[in-house]
């Protein structure tokens, strides 16, 4: 599952909005609405959602309950993650919550994010993309792709060292 691209919506005058046509192929039918960092909302396959909700079950079993700081966080991240009703026509109310958090207006941006999708208010989307460094954004991928090259040779090395030991 791979999304790219992005495109412009309007949510009507009952506050709902519908996943793209480009989009909703490939999510499906069931998904989920998380918090994501600086005001996104990431909208994630069913998939991918019941992945998460297993990351933070694992992470609850192995948390002190006496951490309060942790069981908040764990608290919080449960609670951002929404299932929404979506209707005969594929729309979905989008929460007073979630439009407050991500400053959503009325015009929004859904956008691709490869394993998932985000959701912006469309003045912050310009804030934080519209004048993108392109130049600086390219170096960045590349220096990614270097550690993960990095990080692939030591993981073969390792498996090598583990076959020698035997």
């Amino acid at each position: 599952m791979s999304f790219s691209g992005n495109q412009r919506l309007l949510l009507d005058e009952k506050g709902r909005m519908r996943i793209p046509s480009r989009y909703r192929d490939e999510l499906g039918d069931d998904f989920a609405l998380s918090k994501g960092p600086k005001n996104c909302i990431y909208i994630l396959s069913a998939k991918k959602a019941r992945e998460y909700e297993d990351d933070l079950i694992a992470l609850n079993a192995a948390a002190d309950i006496f951490d309060f700081d942790g069981q908040m966080i764990l608290n919080a991240a449960a609670d951002a993650l929404y299932f929404p009703d979506v209707d005969e026509q594929g729309r979905f109310v989008l929460k007073n919550e979630y439009k407050a958090f991500a400053s959503i207006k009325k015009e929004i941006v859904v956008s691709g994010a490869t394993d998932k999708l985000t959701l912006w208010g469309a003045e912050r989307y310009d804030e934080l993309f519209g004048g993108s460094n392109y130049e600086t954004m390219i170096k960045k991928l590349y220096e990614m792709k270097m550690k993960k090259a990095e990080f692939e040779k030591d993981k073969q090395r390792q498996n090598a060292d583990a076959q020698d030991g035997e």
